[in-house]
């Protein structure tokens, strides 16, 4: 006899052994009674407990949990789903040695339960539409379509197996890695903040440290000081090409208040837009240079991404990026999107300009955007985070001489706070989503960013990326994570836009809290 292994609230676990159950416990009725200590009544004494039921007993005949795994061990006994698939939700595990466990995997995974450290798992829901794309083309033509039977899911998708596909599906089974699903556990000394696990899979593994050492050789060193602002933009030219945007997008120049903007459009929009502003230390870039990421954004958020081509430093100097950025949003209002139906966007000093501009326009009492979504933030122009030292041997990507030779060529005066928002008052300001690699030197901005808007009401919630480095979104093409990164920022947009028409723009943007609300309904 086994009494729950778990307290409410604690991180999943099990036990490996039959428990006594206390002698005090048996003269109050048990709330329930959960017979067999294998997935099942594991699976039901966790959702006992987070229904809130404390007071249950799970009853195992043996002197060990894993019910059929645990007395089945004959030779070849296996799953017949792929393995990632055969693990607890609330105890995900990416370790399987092989596609389809066998049985002395699978009970080992139940005695120990060994976990990156992951509390929640998911599917990336743009993995999922692909392969359940491909999957309902393969049925289209099979015995079961047209049958309104078992064979029909709730969505009228045929779901069935016939003979003759089973090879199929089984090599679709094995193409499918953990690169589909997204691990990731709170992290304990940032609320609001989630730690996103790599995905263990070889292939992804390869890519992040090729893809690592070719930022260490061909990137790092040539960017920053002792080079100048033209041949650092000749380097990020010549590299463009290899970070290239998805298509199913159509890229469309247009002049909007004297400011060059790209906008892309995917193949199917919805209501909304994304401003988005590139990074580059307000010294390099444009949105040739960040297609991997704004098409993707505009494909993922099924909505336009407004990037302008905002001057550069150090030619001209602060304000001149953020009045171009200003003067973007001003047009997309005059083109009939309401502000809030409007988020912002931005990577790095990109994302510094996003929330300088939030700032600048609630000052003036202007209508905000609906939300800030942000990657690598600079929030810190003094550099002062223990980050920036920490991490100056692993970030492949960034120096923080290149990220002070553009703050300085910049020269935002000390006494304008738009641009040190650690000191500012962000009171008033949209939701925020914030993503930062954990193995970037900026790390600091994120998480004091993330901190310090949280502590003035705004509802922020921070997403810190394993094994990664400073916006680690432009690898996209190569990288899963990078890819499920943006999905997640296009989610959040698409999660802060209201449903709103431009007769209704004033009444809307005013109230930002509802757009806080569906967003950390969303997150939950």
């Amino acid at each position: 006899m086994t009494s729950h292994p778990c307290a409410a609230g604690a991180p999943a676990a099990c036990p490996s052994h039959e428990i006594p159950v206390p002698a005090s416990s048996l003269a109050v009725p048990f709330e329930a009674v959960v017979i067999g200590a294998g997935f099942g009544g594991i699976c039901m004494g966790r959702a006992l407990l987070k229904a809130g039921i404390g007071h249950f007993v799970i009853l195992e005949r043996a002197q060990d949990i894993g019910g059929v795994w645990r007395d089945n061990d004959y030779p070849g006994a296996a799953c017949d789903v792929p393995s990632h698939l055969y693990s607890f939700s609330f105890a995900p595990n990416p370790d399987w040695p092989r596609r389809f466990a066998a049985q002395p995997d699978i009970l080992a995974y139940l005695r120990a339960l060994q976990t990156t450290g992951a509390t929640s798992v998911e599917v990336e829901p743009g993995v999922h539409r692909d392969f359940d794309k491909g999957l309902q083309a393969r049925l289209q033509h099979t015995v079961w379509q047209g049958c309104r039977s078992w064979y029909l899911d709730r969505h009228g998708r045929n779901s069935a197996n016939w003979p003759g596909f089973s090879f199929h599906y089984r090599w679709l089974a094995r193409r499918s890695s953990l690169a589909a699903y997204r691990f990731s556990a709170p992290m304990p000394d940032h609320p609001g903040g989630l730690h996103i696990a790599a995905p263990p899979v070889p292939g992804e593994r390869l890519q992040a440290g090729f893809q690592r050492a070719f930022l260490r050789v061909c990137f790092r060193p040539l960017i920053g000081p002792p080079f100048g602002a033209g041949f650092q933009r000749t380097v990020v030219k010549l590299l463009a090409p290899l970070m290239p945007g998805v298509r199913g997008v159509r890229l469309r120049q247009e002049r909007m208040q004297g400011v060059p903007v790209e906008i892309v459009t995917p193949e199917q929009t919805g209501k909304g837009a994304i401003l988005y502003l590139h990074g580059g230390a307000f010294c390099l870039g444009s949105p040739v240079t960040h297609r991997s990421i704004t098409t993707r954004l505009a494909r993922e958020a099924r909505m336009d991404v407004w990037v302008p081509d905002y001057r550069l430093a150090p030619e001209h100097r602060y304000p001149a990026a953020l009045d171009d950025a200003q003067a973007c949003y001003q047009a997309m209002l005059a083109s009939g999107i309401p502000a809030a139906g409007i988020v912002f966007g931005g990577d790095s000093a990109g994302a510094s300009l996003a929330l300088a501009l939030v700032l600048r326009l609630r000052d003036a009492g202007q209508p905000l955007p609906a939300g800030l979504a942000l990657a690598s933030p600079v929030s810190d122009p003094g550099l002062s985070g223990a980050s920036v030292a920490a991490r100056a041997g692993i970030d492949p990507m960034v120096r923080k001489s290149w990220v002070a030779q553009g703050i300085a060529w910049y020269a935002c005066p000390a006494q304008d706070g738009v641009h040190a928002p650690l000191t500012a008052d962000l009171r008033g300001l949209p939701p925020m989503l914030i993503q930062v690699g954990d193995q970037e030197i900026l790390h600091d901005d994120a998480t004091l960013l993330t901190a310090h808007a949280r502590e003035c009401g705004v509802s922020c919630v921070l997403e810190e990326y394993a094994q990664r480095w400073h916006v680690f979104h432009l690898q996209a093409f190569y990288l899963r994570s990078a890819a499920h990164a943006i999905g997640r920022l296009a989610g959040f947009a698409r999660a802060c836009i209201a449903p709103v028409t431009p007769a209704s723009e004033t009444a809307a943007s005013a109230d930002t809290t509802a757009a806080g609300a569906r967003h950390d309904a969303a997150a939950s």
